[in-house]
């Protein structure tokens, strides 16, 4: 516990970075012009065909800063003598001197 004129210093930084690169492409490619048709694969369609994709990236983050500072000081000493000094000094001393 700080009495009087305690004194601390706490310091702190963070710095954070996110960064995503997301793309989707769906397409039907059965004539391999990717080369990325599994071998032996083909793709038929006797009526309508759908092809679809979906993009879902996505980035969760957190971050907690906590700074602790414990203030230290000279357990009120400088309270006493502070107002020790303002006693002291407020009294003004008169010195008198007497003649036989």
């Amino acid at each position: 516990m700080a009495f009087a004129n305690a004194s601390g210093t706490t310091a702190t930084a963070t710095l954070g970075s996110n960064e995503i690169h997301a793309a989707v492409t769906a397409f039907v490619d059965n004539d391999n012009s990717t080369l990325l048709l599994p071998t032996g694969a083909t793709v038929a369609s006797t009526g309508a065909m759908s092809v679809q994709a979906t993009d879902s990236a996505s980035v969760t983050a957190t971050t907690e800063m906590t700074s602790v500072n414990t203030p230290s000081n000279n357990g009120g000493a400088s309270l006493i003598n502070h107002y020790a000094d303002l006693a002291l000094n407020s009294y003004r001393y008169h010195r008198q001197i007497r003649h036989a």
